[in-house]
């Protein structure tokens, strides 16, 4: 119960001995004496959405866009997990799915559940340190007995799953709140659980306590290295951080998180039951939410986790002369204090010798590794070929992710030089034979056009990269058909060589002479074309040129390119 009382109340200074009195029995601080609670009213909420450019925590509720409770369990499960009989108890918004966690939460995506409104997890700052839904929604008895008191605003996910191969199971999570750091120790001790067959399995390491508020904390007032497993916890109490509201510590609005944890218990034959659930302490108000890492709920023992984009289990498609390129990252979630991982890397001779690891493997130890390959295959180098990663946390325990790459023959093309071998440049501005370039520009460079990636609609990493041109707009656009048979068409200051049914791309600016596409949120190519397996299309990019230069024309192209996609 949240007590909205004048400070100047008589009854209020009556009733202080009488809280003072009972907090002491129960062992519980009381900040509230010197600050006050927010009061909100009942069923109303604070929460004022943030507009950002930069790439954060995104949410999904269920009942947005056609998002069920089905729907946010198949984002929690993995592969070889049977579900049956979903059920959901709690307000739309305090349940969803989550992307753009990497780096705040500690995981890329995955499932979100709160005693509030998943929306308000999301940054790019924290402005408020009270931020708080009230749904109006009663506690969970099964988290009364957890924390020996009622519950409020309780949100519940629960399913039946069957394991057929093992009798394990495991998954990854966080919990965050607002309750985070100024009441901490107090009667507000929000709470989650994630009961198996009626047991919590939602414990610190090594230990029979639930993950909380007044269990899992730096102290109050915050303090570093005191408070209960402080080393598993990470502010982001703008206070506590010196900084004052608004601040921008960690990317959300929430004001401390844990670290990653694994929840990991032991099955019996056939069916069982998973109960997932969150609630306020005390009263209604101030935002808990636990986040659980996507596709991370597998039969398997708990271990490091590769999260994506990492294509563990995945077949790449690479081209002979193009480069392939795909990120791994691993992140520990044993909870111990310090936990860390390292990542290796083992396989085929070819793709480990003539590719590239940045940074170089192995890597770590450090809580989360990541790293970039890339390898350009040669026509040796055709066939399928195998590398295995390996994440090895403190405790000895490993994870494997295997990735299989099959190099096929080229299936892009260049095309349409300014070099005098197709259609003469305009105005005899030819590029050098054998650079591949388009006709010369007001730089004294032809506009080059290349493509880095796979162009592959199931597994689309295609970029088209400009370079070599001024620093102008640039308009990348698709065509279906070689114009003049491929020789191009005089067009402006260069050469029209993609040409049929065309599809602008998009706009760039060049900076430093070069610019690409996709970009910046951009869609993928593949998407943007709206191309089909097996497709061939052709691909250039129109730039701005010095109006004094060449023809009366304020425009050049690059060379163009053609594209055959895989599967």
């Amino acid at each position: 119960m949240n007590l909205q009382l004048s400070p100047h109340s008589s009854f209020c200074s009556s009733l202080v001995p009488l809280l003072v009195t009972s907090a002491a029995v129960l062992g519980l601080a009381l900040p509230g004496l010197a600050q006050r609670r927010l009061e909100l009213p009942p069923g109303g909420s604070n929460w004022v959405p943030q507009q950002s450019l930069v790439a954060g925590l995104t949410t999904t509720s269920i009942g947005t866009g056609g998002l069920t409770p089905a729907g946010v369990v198949q984002a929690l499960v993995g592969p070889g997990v049977t579900i049956t009989n979903v059920q959901y108890t709690g307000a739309p918004v305090a349940a969803g799915t989550f992307a753009g966690g990497t780096g705040i939460i500690g995981f890329a995506q995955g499932v979100v559940l709160s005693s509030g409104n998943v929306a308000s997890v999301a940054g790019p700052s924290n402005v408020d340190p009270a931020t708080s839904t009230d749904n109006l929604r009663p506690g969970d008895a099964d988290l009364d007995a957890l924390v020996g008191g009622l519950t409020e605003d309780a949100t519940v996910l629960e399913f039946d799953f069957e394991c057929p191969t093992t009798s394990v199971f495991s998954f990854q999570y966080v919990f965050t709140s607002e309750e985070y750091d100024e009441w901490v120790n107090t009667q507000y001790n929000d709470v989650f659980a994630f009961f198996l067959n009626g047991q919590n399995i939602a414990l610190i390491p090594g230990t029979s306590t639930p993950v909380a508020i007044n269990n899992v904390n730096c102290d109050n007032p915050y303090n570093p290295g005191s408070g209960q497993n402080c080393a598993l916890y990470t502010t982001n109490d703008c206070t506590s951080l010196g900084l004052g509201y608004p601040c921008t510590g960690l990317a959300t609005e929430m004001d401390g998180l844990t670290v990653v944890f694994s929840a990991t218990g032991t099955l019996h034959p056939g069916p069982n039951h998973i109960k997932l659930a969150i609630a306020d302490r005390g009263d209604r108000i101030y935002d808990s939410n636990v986040f659980i890492r996507g596709e991370s709920f597998v039969c398997a023992p708990a271990g490091p986790a590769f999260d994506p984009p990492s294509p563990c289990g995945q077949t790449l498609v690479a081209f002979v002369g193009a480069t392939l390129a795909f990120e791994v990252e691993t992140i520990a979630t044993s909870g111990m204090p310090g936990q860390t991982v390292v990542l290796s890397v083992a396989g085929d001779p070819a793709p480990l010798s003539g590719g590239a690891f940045v940074p170089p493997l192995p890597a770590g130890p450090a809580a989360s590794v990541r790293t970039e390959f890339h390898w350009s295959p040669t026509g040796a180098d055709l066939g399928l070929h195998h590398l295995v990663f390996t994440s090895t946390d403190q405790l000895g325990q490993f994870t494997t992710c295997d990735v299989w790459i099959d190099v096929v023959p080229s299936q892009i093309h260049a095309y349409c030089f300014g070099d005098g071998s197709g259609t003469a440049c305009p105005c005899g501005n030819h590029s050098q034979t054998g650079e591949g370039q388009g006709c010369l520009n007001s730089t004294g460079k032809g506009g080059l056009l290349k493509l880095a990636g796979t162009p592959s609609v199931g597994n689309d990493t295609a970029t088209l990269e400009g370079e070599k041109m001024p620093n102008s707009s640039a308009l990348y656009f698709q065509g279906t058909a070689r114009v003049n048979g491929g020789a191009g068409a005089v067009f402006g200051d260069g050469l029209q060589c993609a040409g049929g049914a065309v599809i602008r791309l998009a706009t760039k600016t060049n900076v430093a002479g070069k610019s690409q596409f996709p970009s910046n949120g951009d869609p993928l190519l593949s998407v943007r074309g709206a191309v089909t397996s097996g497709a061939t299309r052709m691909y250039q990019v129109w730039y701005r040129n010095a109006a004094d230069y060449c023809t009366a024309s304020t425009f050049n192209l690059t060379n163009a390119l053609e594209v055959t996609w895989a599967p």
